[in-house]
């Protein structure tokens, strides 16, 4: 009734919030976070050679000319890119580039997050806060990372974009820790205030009489 009146944070809000939005983030990584395709102006570019050509045709219709890539393929480092066999012992030799690290670190403070952000204050906001900061910080890094490994010959063809997970989870990351700043702000109010003791004031009466003055004492004689 005291932390109501005061307008603290109740704890179960305070401890389950943080939690929940570092689990939104680590559910963000099991779905699409970029997707590569195919940019239109080369199937414009092979119509109009075709034209040229006379015989040929090329039919892009019904090709899906886009890849997918999740946050956990990036964590793991496999695509999903699966090379034929056949093709040549150039093209047998292709393997993943491995797991990305700065997509393990961005994955890994999610998961702390959703492991040590319900504890009390002041240790769960402070680390709310702070991976949560770093979480924002690690996915924009990575999407700059994953920008750069398209070489600037090819952005002329290619397109990447980020899929909506992807910004779910920036989002998602950065409100973590404006609600770890909030929870540290809140409990502090709701903290237990010391109180003097005060004195009980006495019945309601007549106040009491003066004590009588102090009776003089005879001289004796010499």
């Amino acid at each position: 009734m005291g932390d109501a009146r005061r307008g603290g944070l109740p704890p179960v809000a305070g401890r389950t919030v943080n939690p929940a939005l570092f689990l939104v983030v680590g559910i963000c990584f099991f779905l699409p976070f970029f997707t590569v395709e195919c940019s239109a102006a080369i199937p414009e570019a092979l119509e109009g050679l075709a034209e040229g050509l006379g015989d040929q045709q090329f039919d892009f219709g019904n090709e899906d000319l886009s890849q997918s890539v999740t946050g956990w393929q990036l964590v793991i480092g496999d695509t999903g890119e699966a090379v034929p066999r056949g093709q040549g012992a150039a093209q047998a030799e292709v393997q993943d580039p491995g797991p990305d690290l700065v997509a393990l670190a961005a994955f890994a403070v999610a998961a702390l997050g959703l492991a040590l952000s319900w504890m009390r204050r002041p240790i769960g906001p402070l680390l709310a806060i702070v991976l949560g900061v770093a979480g924002t910080v690690l996915l924009i890094v990575l999407w700059i990372r994953i920008s750069g490994r398209i070489p600037q010959q090819a952005r002329a063809f290619v397109d990447l974009r980020a899929e909506p997970a992807f910004w779910v989870a920036v989002v998602v990351s950065g409100l973590a820790a404006v609600w770890g700043a909030t929870r540290l702000f809140l409990e502090r109010q709701r903290a237990p205030a010391r109180y003097e003791p005060v004195s009980s004031p006495g019945p309601a009466g007549p106040p009491p009489e003066p004590p009588p003055p102090p009776r003089e004492q005879p001289l004796s004689g010499p």
